[in-house]
């Protein structure tokens, strides 16, 4: 009800910066690309769609390397046929909208990794680059408002132990 009345640059606006799950980003890229591209969309739903259905962080470690450098590779693959395509894209839209999907190609990526535990990037990592992110695309003094669990902002030993699966 607040936002009903209110200009663009007064509304307030709700964005997540955790990437543990990847159907949030697979739904915003299928639905912006449906809408301006939709032969783009099933180029990269073609590439995509068995990661997000199967990849989690239970599921990752136990597929093997050339199967995990395989959803690499394709998450890869996805982001670069979108950025190719950014002109046209942005023609269809705008840049931010183009943007805000681009970064979900990005947050893809991360899960990707997040999931892979040898990778040695861990999810506080991405969660802070993406709160960065956030602040950098809201534009010119944002206000921004962030929360997450004890876990991760806590430097007791019990909730280390706990954050890192301990």
């Amino acid at each position: 009800n607040y936002n009903l009345d209110k200009a663009e640059e007064d509304k307030l606006h709700f964005y997540g910066f955790d990437m543990q799950s990847t159907d949030e980003e697979y739904f915003w890229i299928n639905d912006y690309l449906i809408r301006v591209n939709p032969e783009l969309q099933t180029q990269i739903n073609d590439l995509i769609e068995n990661f997000v259905n199967r990849a989690n962080f239970n599921s990752y470690p136990t597929f093997s390397p050339s199967i995990q450098q395989a959803y690499r590779q394709d998450l890869e693959k996805a982001k670069q046929l979108f950025e190719v395509e950014e002109p046209n894209l942005v023609a269809q839209s705008s840049q931010r909208e183009y943007d805000l999907i681009h970064h979900a190609f990005e947050v893809l990526l991360q899960a990707e990794d997040n999931f892979d535990r040898t990778s040695g990037n861990d999810r506080d990592y991405y969660m802070a680059r993406n709160s960065e992110w956030i602040r950098s695309y809201l534009g010119n003094e944002p206000k921004v408002a962030l929360w997450a669990h004890n876990a991760h902002v806590s430097k007791d030993d019990a909730w280390l132990s706990f954050a890192q699966g301990k």
